[in-house]
């Protein structure tokens, strides 16, 4: 009796063992090889999609000069939905044993996991995320890389801020199917930096120059379109401005700072203009108090296109003849003389060896 009662429970562990397993397989193949897994999940995450920062030889350096969010797109081979559609904050974890999200990476969330089996997954990205865009896709082959049609389309119709002060950039797009994906991203604006300092002259004569001052920046566009979702392996290294307009119809000016990032484009009708200027001399008296300088036209023979990923640094030398907008900048023109006191005489007499 005892051997047929351990019998029956030896026959209904071994049941219970068979049941489990096949509830286990049944949950793994309801399981898609690109389902969407969070923190909270049970399975490993040993598998998961991080993002690193982008890093040069001067340290990290995130999606932009503002280190700000930027926005991830990808699509796995063979299909014409986005496998990823989200925001990447980049990472500021200094936790070397955190393996979710390590101190090089990012991690989105959820957390997506890399689909397996070869099957390649395109990657693009830019940033601000806050910029949005009308996207499209074409199905792209799963196991060779290549594509049937064109790449996935994300396309942004920009406009530079009205205070400027945005940096703009879109990652080379990759094409992985593992590892960590490290994107490098590039600028899509240009820079201009203004800044002023005395001539020699006036420096020499006691002369000071006030450090408030800012820059009148103005350019005759600020709107285009571009495409992240370019193909730079087999067109250019990076995307291009579509045709450039201006949301307002007329001139853009941007005030109140040294540096702006504009639309790339042509210098001509470009003008920049300093503002709260302010001179003393040696003896404390104020010869411009707080005021703007004349205007100065771009030359082109000096910058005849601000060029999409290039910072202009100007530099204006104030001198003598400088002028405001009504007139030179000093009441009566400063002319300056020298002199060189004659050698002092010292007689040695010396006898010839």
């Amino acid at each position: 009796m005892n051997d047929k009662k351990i019998s029956i429970n030896q026959n209904f562990k071994c049941m219970k063992k068979y049941l489990f397993l096949l509830a286990v397989v049944g949950a793994l193949a309801s399981c898609s090889s690109n389902e969407v897994f969070d923190e909270s999940h049970s399975m490993k995450n040993d598998n998961a999609i991080t993002f690193n920062t982008m890093r040069d030889k001067v340290g990290t350096r995130y999606a932009n000069d503002n280190k700000t969010d930027y926005q991830v797109y990808a699509v796995i081979g063979g299909l014409t939905t986005w496998f990823i559609d989200n925001t990447v904050t980049p990472s500021t974890n200094t936790d070397t044993s955190d393996t979710i999200n390590p101190p090089s990476g990012s991690t989105s969330t959820p957390i997506y996991h890399w689909p397996g089996n070869d099957t390649f997954v395109y990657f693009f990205a830019y940033a601000p995320a806050e910029i949005s865009a009308t996207t499209g896709i074409t199905s792209v082959d799963a196991k060779t890389g290549t594509t049937s049609g064109d790449l996935p389309t994300i396309d942004i119709a920009y406009t530079v801020p009205t205070n400027a002060d945005m940096d703009f950039t879109i990652a080379k797009p990759l094409k992985q199917d593992q590892g960590s994906v490290s994107f490098s991203f590039q600028h899509m604006l240009s820079q201009i930096n203004v800044s002023a300092v005395l001539s020699d002259e006036l420096l020499a004569a006691g002369y000071t120059l006030g450090t408030g001052y800012a820059a009148t920046v103005k350019v005759p566009y600020n709107t285009s379109t571009i495409d992240a979702a370019y193909d730079y392996t087999t067109t250019t290294p990076k995307p291009v401005w579509g045709s450039l307009s201006t949301s307002t119809g007329s001139a853009l000016t941007y005030s109140g700072k040294t540096s702006y990032n504009v639309m790339p484009q042509t210098t001509t009708e470009c003008s920049i203009q300093l503002t709260g200027i302010t001179i003393t001399g040696s003896s404390g008296g104020t010869v411009l108090d707080n005021g703007a300088l004349k205007v100065y036209n771009i030359e082109s023979t000096l910058v005849d296109n601000f060029v999409m990923g290039y910072a202009y640094n100007f530099t204006f030398t104030i001198s003598s003849s400088s002028n405001t907008p009504t007139g030179p900048i000093f009441n009566a023109q400063i002319t300056f003389t020298s002199s060189v006191d004659g050698w002092v005489g010292s007689s040695v007499a010396v006898d010839q060896p």
